[in-house]
């Protein structure tokens, strides 16, 4: 975990629960919980489930932004668990003033989770490739969140929080598990977002 005081407050610890109606394919009822994460309060974390109290997805965001927001399916969450280590240990490395750091990781369809040398967040941002670029050349896009430190290390701390109450998260692997050989890895838009 992050060594990385920050103030708690009464704002982060917020929880409630608001009765919507998905407007997807079907029109069904879903639950949501928020999360507020950090003591500057703007960024959020939501976790829709179903009517049948499984978890739908995770939408992180910054408040009143459309833009400003990634949504995680259960597998993209697993992946993102996968990955917190590493990026604690880069985060870490960058509070340290250590130069060249660079990580970069991908998460499932074409969001990765960063953390570079002077910048002092994690990000977790959609990426593109141009039409005729090279596999290495992808791009970032406006369509992410950037978490500061302090946001990074209260999301690390909720996780096995969101698994106790919704035992779906807990038990959600990446897709990437369900691959039974290298054909299946390049047909999924998740694992394979840059087909060539």
């Amino acid at each position: 975990m992050l060594a990385i005081k920050h103030a708690v407050s009464r704002r982060s610890a917020f929880t409630t629960r608001v009765l919507c109606r998905a407007h997807c394919f079907i029109s069904s009822a879903f639950t949501m919980d928020y999360y507020v994460l950090g003591a500057v309060g703007d960024r959020v974390l939501v976790v829709k489930k179903g009517d049948d109290g499984q978890c739908i997805s995770l939408i992180l965001k910054v408040k009143d932004s459309d833009v400003k927001a990634v949504e995680f399916p259960i597998q993209r969450w697993a992946a993102l668990r996968e990955q917190v280590d590493d990026a604690n240990v880069a985060a870490n490395r960058v509070m340290n003033k250590q130069p060249d750091i660079k990580l970069r990781r991908h998460i499932g369809g074409g969001y990765y989770i960063s953390v570079t040398s002077g910048y002092y967040c994690v990000d977790i941002r959609k990426f593109y490739r141009p039409y005729g670029a090279a596999d290495s050349e992808i791009r970032a896009t406006k369509r992410g969140v950037a978490l500061r430190f302090s946001e990074w290390s209260h999301l690390c701390s909720l996780i096995p929080t969101l698994n106790e109450s919704h035992p779906s998260m807990s038990s959600a692997h990446p897709c990437y598990f369900d691959h039974l050989n290298q054909m299946a890895w390049f047909e999924c838009s998740e694992c394979n977002p840059f087909p060539v």
